[in-house]
């Protein structure tokens, strides 16, 4: 699954809460048909604004500028959330999950 993310004026936070809110205020709109595609990508939405650190996030990606057509890709491979990434500027970002305990 692949989540596009509009920058503009904005760091990859608050995108991706602008983001889970408009899919929200979607769902509710929607037919009782077309929610269950909706539901995945919420809920990873919101794994990720529960769990990525985005102090680091927001270091390591160093936006270019103020380029008002910058987009962020959040890729879920295979709905595993924890493996989720970010390609942004021809780079993938990894989040460092601060909510999940690793073995």
């Amino acid at each position: 699954m692949q989540i596009c993310l509009k920058l503009g004026r904005h760091c990859i936070e608050t995108a991706s809460k602008r983001e889970y809110e408009h899919l929200i205020s979607q769902y509710f709109r929607a037919s009782d048909n077309k929610r269950p595609a909706m539901e995945p990508v919420i809920n990873a939405l919101s794994f990720f604004l529960e769990n990525a650190d985005f102090s680091d996030l927001r270091a390591r990606m160093e936006r270019k500028g103020t380029d008002s057509s910058a987009m962020a890709v959040l890729k879920v491979p295979d709905l595993r959330f924890d493996q989720m990434h970010i390609r942004f500027s021809g780079q993938d970002f990894h989040p460092v999950w601060k909510n999940i305990v690793r073995d």
